[in-house]
């Protein structure tokens, strides 16, 4: 990919409505929040995400999974010539990545929090916690981006057939005009 078409992308990824939301609803976290922020709190708190998160983790993945081997040669064609299959696609990977990454991270953060719950460490930084809700708030959003696009994608597949239909019809109605 040409540096250009990279600055690009990397523009859009960061100038998104999805993660413009993460940033804002982290930073009003982080203002409205204390120095530190109580492990016992923070461990319920990591322990809904890890619950959210994986439910929609592979939710999202057999949905991916089911329509990308639900589509055919010739719409996939049809697709990169209407909408971009290749962007689709991309789109969905980003989504699932940034997802996974917040399910690990809450995990990571659970397992951390525990031990130092069991240690007698009562608080955390609040830093951790402002990272947890930025990378949950971001997965979940750029999921429900995908969300829309898998909408799309059914969308194009209608007009695809409803095409692919006429044309059918249209081949019929000329072979019917040449037989005798």
């Amino acid at each position: 990919m040409p540096p250009s078409n990279r600055a690009s992308k990397v523009r859009s990824i960061l100038l998104a409505p999805d993660i413009l939301v993460s940033l804002l609803i982290a930073f009003l976290v982080w203002y409205l929040s204390p120095d530190k922020i109580s492990n016992e709190f923070s461990r319920d708190i990591y322990s809904v995400g890890i619950t959210v998160l994986s439910i929609v983790f592979s939710v999202y993945f057999a949905a991916l999974a089911i329509m990308i081997s639900s589509s055919d040669d010739e719409f996939i064609e049809f697709l990169e010539q209407e909408g971009g299959y290749t962007t689709l696609i991309g789109n969905f990977r980003f989504s699932l990545a940034v997802l996974l990454f917040a399910l690990i991270y809450s995990i990571v953060l659970y397992t951390l929090t525990t031990v130092w719950f069991y240690n007698k460490r009562v608080e955390q930084s609040e830093y951790l916690f402002i990272i947890f809700i930025f990378a949950s708030t971001y997965g979940l959003l750029a999921t429900f981006a995908a969300s829309n696009d898998a909408i799309n994608y059914a969308l194009y597949r209608a007009k695809f057939l409803r095409l692919r239909r006429e044309k059918g019809v249209r081949t019929l109605q000329q072979k019917d005009s040449h037989e005798p």
